[in-house]
């Protein structure tokens, strides 16, 4: 990708526009330091210009593409005049941060990926296969000369394979991070954080699906574990919870007793 924003500009060589500024939430904004300048073209092939603290942040010009769904053209700004552009756009108004504009959507038609796919694409595999396999957790580990994918499934870890490797390890993280509303410039304290997406399947129904976030410092590089929340919502039927059918006719009959519990537990214990 070639970065035509690396060369310093000033906030008044742009005419801003509120709309224009309103396009990317005001949080998310803040968090990455980055503003839409001037008016957004009606032509969908025409580049947004976007004022960045780190004009040159592959991973953060891609996740502002995918937001703003077309080219982005970074242009470098000092934090100072980035925060007089949201102040103007929202007119000292934070409470109009749309949080909306923050919930992506995941398509889960499957799509092949590669090691030379952009990171969202990387990122976006490994969430929609982990849902596939009603995954509860996603481990990414990452090694000297390696990185793991893993995903829980029953209780049991599995490894899968993945394009996910040393030399973007740290792209995918930082899109993790970003989605989490996290801080991608720390790299040895933990953090925790969450998101949701809005899936869309194959014949165009849709839906939301929480994730848990925690990043952690490792030994060569970051790890991370994403517990996946769900959020399809309603009560599963017993003859989907994967029982025997042995367990399945105890737990029918046990439903319907006029007296006693059935205490049901998970990784965190009794609840």
């Amino acid at each position: 990708m070639t970065l035509i924003g690396r060369e310093f500009s000033e906030l008044s060589h742009f005419q801003l526009d509120r709309g224009s500024i309103r396009s990317l939430s005001l949080r998310f904004c803040q968090k990455n330091g980055v503003v839409v300048l001037e008016r957004v073209s009606s032509d969908p092939k025409e580049p947004v210009v976007v004022g960045m603290v780190r004009a040159d942040d592959i991973t953060l010009i891609q996740h502002l593409q995918s937001q703003l769904k077309r080219k982005v053209k970074p242009v470098a700004l000092n934090l100072f005049e980035i925060q007089r552009a949201l102040e103007f756009g929202y007119e000292f108004a934070p409470s109009e941060d749309r949080e909306e504009t923050d919930i992506h959507q995941l398509h889960l038609k499957e799509t092949r990926t590669s090691h030379r796919d952009n990171i969202s694409a990387l990122t976006d595999d490994m969430l929609r296969r982990a849902l596939a396999l009603k995954a509860s957790d996603i481990h990414l580990e990452t090694y000297r000369d390696d990185v793991d994918l893993r995903v829980r499934v029953d209780g049991v870890l599995h490894q899968l394979q993945t394009h996910i490797s040393p030399l973007n390890a740290s792209g995918v993280i930082n899109r993790i991070k970003i989605l989490s509303d996290l801080d991608i410039a720390e790299r040895r304290e933990p953090q925790d954080g969450r998101f949701r997406l809005e899936l869309v399947e194959e014949d165009g129904r849709k839906w939301f699906c929480d994730f848990r976030v925690s990043v952690v410092a490792g030994a060569h590089g970051e790890d991370v574990v994403i517990r996946v929340l769900g959020g399809q919502g309603g009560i599963q039927p017993i003859n989907e919870l994967r029982m025997s059918k042995k367990d399945q006719r105890r737990t029918r009959v046990s439903s319907v007793e006029p007296r006693g519990f059935d205490p049901g537990h998970g990784t965190h214990g009794i609840r």
